[in-house]
């Protein structure tokens, strides 16, 4: 068996742009049909919806598990082609400028 080495890619989750929570979906169902909501509207809208109580408005992130970032294994070899190819461009930016 040959021998992989992977390295962890970090990124800032998408879905909550690394806030760690988002807006409950049935909030957000509610939202497009109250605009001036009353405690009363809440409660009734919630219970038509099933609920015996409106849930917690915000929820943590299901995407990234409510950390506000989504990490995944990327085979080393990829990130250095990264890397060359990121010094390649700079080399050559640096190149057209001095010769500019």
């Amino acid at each position: 068996m040959n021998t992989v080495y992977y390295v962890i890619k970090q990124s800032t989750c998408p879905v909550c742009m690394g806030n760690r929570i988002v807006t409950h979906p049935s909030w957000l169902a509610f939202w497009e049909t109250n605009q001036n909501p009353t405690d009363e509207n809440i409660y009734k809208w919630f219970r038509d919806e099933d609920y015996a109580y409106p849930p917690n408005e915000e929820i943590p992130c299901m995407e990234c598990g409510g950390t506000g970032v989504i990490s995944c294994l990327v085979d080393i070899s990829e990130v250095l082609q990264f890397i060359e190819d990121r010094i390649t461009n700079l080399e050559s930016a640096l190149f057209q400028k001095v010769n500019s």
